[in-house]
């Protein structure tokens, strides 16, 4: 994933400009069609080591726990459906984790307790504070 965030670098500068002298830096936004969450998750550390990103909209499909779960703070199963894009035929994005693990503090107790119930078919239950 960390190898991912070299693309997000990339094409901010190929759409970018320098800023003048004591200018801050152009922010850019990315959308990224995403099921397992790991491209966007490469931008999201992009944006956390400093490079200028304004937004990160995860795009999806008919499998839309991501949306759920950014919409609604349902991060709940359901069944897959077929798509044309099935690469983003995903239920449960593994690197979707990760993201949770930083958002919670990177206390990983924490994270595990969350994830257990998950585990076991019960719907995620985030804290207030994810």
């Amino acid at each position: 994933i960390l190898a991912q965030t070299v693309y997000y670098v990339y094409a901010y500068l190929q759409v970018t400009s320098p800023a003048a002298a004591g200018a801050a830096a152009p922010k850019v936004s990315f959308s990224v069609p995403t099921g397992n969450f790991g491209d966007i998750l490469a931008g999201w550390y992009a944006k956390e080591m400093g490079l200028p990103v304004d937004q990160l909209v995860v795009a999806t499909n008919e499998n839309d726990i991501l949306h759920r779960f950014w919409t609604k703070g349902d991060y709940s199963r359901s069944s897959v459906r077929q798509t044309l894009s099935p690469s983003m035929d995903i239920q449960i994005s593994s690197n979707f984790e990760r993201f949770l693990f930083h958002m919670g503090g990177n206390d990983t107790a924490s994270l595990a307790q969350l994830m257990s119930g998950f585990e076991a078919g019960a719907p995620l239950a985030p804290s207030a504070h994810l």
